[in-house]
């Protein structure tokens, strides 16, 4: 009996490290929803390219707010939103852990 439960307990810890090392990519090679970023997309736009982001920080300012998006897995990635009041959301820039963009 004790032997078994050990034996499960190996088996489901083991199957999160099994997938992480799946869905990580080969190091210097990014994920293809990278390439579907633009500049100016709308955080609706990004969140069909990425799907819902982990983290999601917000500054408020005067008549506007600044949003932050953090990605983790498989790529650490962080997207910036300019959100003027009235106004649509736009990406303004956004940073792998490669190398940071903006226009």
């Amino acid at each position: 009996m004790k032997r078994s439960l050990m034996r499960l307990r190996a088996t489901v810890l083991s199957v999160p490290i099994l997938l992480l090392c799946v869905a990580a990519p080969e190091p210097g090679q990014q994920p293809a929803a990278i390439d579907r970023i633009r500049f100016g997309m709308t955080p609706d736009e990004v969140r069909l390219a990425l799907g819902p982001p982990h983290h999601v920080a917000r500054q408020i300012l005067y008549h506007r707010h600044l949003e932050q998006w953090v990605y983790n897995l498989p790529i650490s990635l962080r997207l910036d939103f300019d959100c003027p009041r009235g106004q649509v959301a736009r990406l303004v820039a956004f940073e792998s852990t490669a190398e940071t963009r903006r226009p």
